[in-house]
């Protein structure tokens, strides 16, 4: 009776080892549809996602149970059969049957066989849960006050917090399903892709570089710095001392509209605001958050050594998330345009990302952003204009250089070579 009871106790713990796993590793986007379709245990396992931690506290106490219960057993009936030398032996092959037959082998099986895992034990999970929730909530309540007397002040960090939610992964499916299905449209998919991936991005990425900044030095007039400001179409402008490194302040057209229209002519130190600084490194979400609050529509960057690298706009931070957003002094074309079959022109700032859109392929990854960066990452030195190199089946010519910097390029795709073609004949 007692060896039954231990083979009963094993396949329990292989059960709620397949079953945890499997809880965890489901793919939620699936559940909902299957669940949408009418599928019980689907919806089932849904509400049992949604109350995870409930749920994973009552299979660790099951889990637990078992585990104990077997053990006794094996202690009593190696002690019966065989005598007390033999107890440390039993407990040993014990030990190695549980973590093999039913720790390793279930799990393994519960992340790749989730759904139907999951699926087929959910109805015996949800009684479980729903018979021990009440031991379940007092031990996840004990649980919690020992991490925030000890582990929290220890180790640091923030208490545990529950996490129901769906994964990037998750999360993008679930959007691609939709625009198959019609309900999302292709517009709203990029933009809920850029949202997501919004949090990863730094300063650096998204800035205007340092040579496409417009400032004026603080000896210009009032009246030159309106002129810089009405010729690009900017309503704050950098003000620096001899140097771009030495931001002093940033002038609002509208203050000098104010001042001229006075006929005031006070130096730009004067009515220049307090500019606003932020390394390279800094997080883009971190940075629109601080913007908001601390009501600043502009930000300069700048590097470990404290030099100007560049300046961040709130526009530049929202065009991350909803894409470009054109003003009366914006001229809506794209950066790279299509010239010919497999042959483009455009701006050398264009995006890495944009140039492997256009042409469909995978471009490598570096300390660069920009189709320009692409280029002199690949040349190894400066570039001039007419250099050219060979990169994942395309050519990039550069076309016009301005201060060491590229201004134009044209990309074109390389045909394939005769070999690889004759292959795919042959084929």
């Amino acid at each position: 009776m007692e060896a039954a009871v231990v083979l009963i106790c094993l396949c329990g713990i292989a059960l709620v080892s397949a079953a945890e796993t499997a809880l965890v590793s489901v793919n939620k986007v699936r559940l909902r549809q299957l669940s949408d379709e009418g599928n019980r245990a689907a919806r089932r396992v849904t509400q049992l996602s949604e109350s995870r931690d409930e749920v994973l506290r009552a299979l660790i106490v099951g889990l637990n149970l078992f585990i104990i219960l077997a053990s006794a057993l094996v202690t009593d009936l190696s002690h019966k059969w065989w005598g007390a030398a033999a107890v440390p032996y039993a407990a040993a092959i014990t030990i190695v049957i549980i973590l093999v037959l039913c720790e390793i082998t279930p799990k393994t099986y519960g992340v790749s066989h989730a759904e139907s895992t999951a699926l087929r034990l959910a109805r015996p999970i949800a009684l479980w849960t729903r018979l021990v929730s009440p031991i379940g909530r007092a031990l996840g309540g004990v649980a919690r006050t020992i991490i925030n007397a000890m582990w929290v002040p220890i180790l640091g960090g923030q208490a545990v917090a529950r996490d129901t939610g769906f994964s990037e992964e998750e999360i993008k499916d679930l959007v691609a399903a939709g625009e198959e299905g019609g309900e999302v449209a292709q517009e709203e998919r990029e933009m809920i892709h850029r949202a997501i991936e919004f949090p990863d991005k730094v300063a650096r990425e998204v800035m205007v570089p340092r040579l496409d900044m417009v400032c004026v030095e603080d000896t210009a007039s009032l009246a030159e710095a309106l002129a810089a400001a009405q010729e690009h179409g900017h309503s704050r402008i950098p003000v620096y001392h001899e140097s771009m490194d030495n931001i002093t302040g940033v002038v609002y057209a509208k203050d000098l509209l104010i001042r001229l229209y006075r006929g005031e002519h006070r130096p730009l130190t004067e009515i220049a605001r307090e500019a606003y600084f932020v390394p390279e490194s800094k997080k883009v979400d971190d940075l629109l958050r601080e913007m908001q609050i601390r009501h600043r529509h502009l930000a300069i960057v700048i590097d470990e050594y404290g030099a100007t690298t560049g300046l961040v706009t709130i526009e530049d931070l929202l065009e991350e998330i909803v894409g470009p957003i054109m003003d009366e002094y914006d001229i809506e074309e794209p950066p790279l345009q299509m010239i010919g079959e497999g042959i483009a022109e455009g701006d050398a700032r264009a995006s890495v990302d944009e140039l492997s859109d256009l042409f469909d392929v995978t471009l490598p990854e570096g300390d660069f952003d920009s189709v320009g960066g692409l280029i002199v990452d690949q040349l190894g030195r400066l570039p001039e204009k007419g250099d050219r190199v060979e990169c994942n089946g395309l050519a990039l010519t550069v076309l016009e250089v301005a201060q060491h910097r590229i201004e134009r390029v044209r990309i074109e795709r390389l045909p394939e070579p005769a070999g690889a073609a004759s292959e795919d004949d042959s084929k």
